[in-house]
């Protein structure tokens, strides 16, 4: 009998590392910028996963509630948190081809992870 073995690739710190590395792919348009295009990308992944109803929601939340800036540094390995006016008008300079391009990328690769299929479609 085959023994049940952990998948660090399924885990919630190996799904944020591979949607990290294909969000660093993408081409980065403004430069000078506190934070790298990546975590711009997850701050809004958080607020989409964390349900969030909007930036500003989750930008008066994160400075108030200790509980979820731990959350975000240890799910997401967010150490400070762009603001939502930095996040709209950093992510509005990004190709949004660029962007599907990438993602189908993090897609195809998450498709070949799961236990049944052998490889990326």
């Amino acid at each position: 009998m085959d023994r049940a073995r952990f998948r660090s690739d399924l885990s919630a710190s190996g799904l944020m590392s591979i949607v990290r590395k294909c969000f660093r792919k993408i081409p980065n348009m403004v430069k000078g910028w506190k934070w790298d295009l990546p975590d711009y990308f997850i701050s809004d992944l958080a607020i989409f996963v964390l349900k969030y109803s909007s930036l500003l929601a989750f930008d008066l939340n994160t400075l108030s509630d200790e509980t979820v800036q731990h959350n975000l540094r240890l799910l997401f390995g967010l150490d400070s948190i762009p603001c939502d006016t930095a996040v709209w008008v950093h992510l509005n300079e990004v190709d949004h081809f660029d962007l599907r391009a990438h993602s189908i990328g993090c897609l195809r690769h998450f498709s070949g992870v799961w236990p049944w299929r052998s490889s990326p479609s």
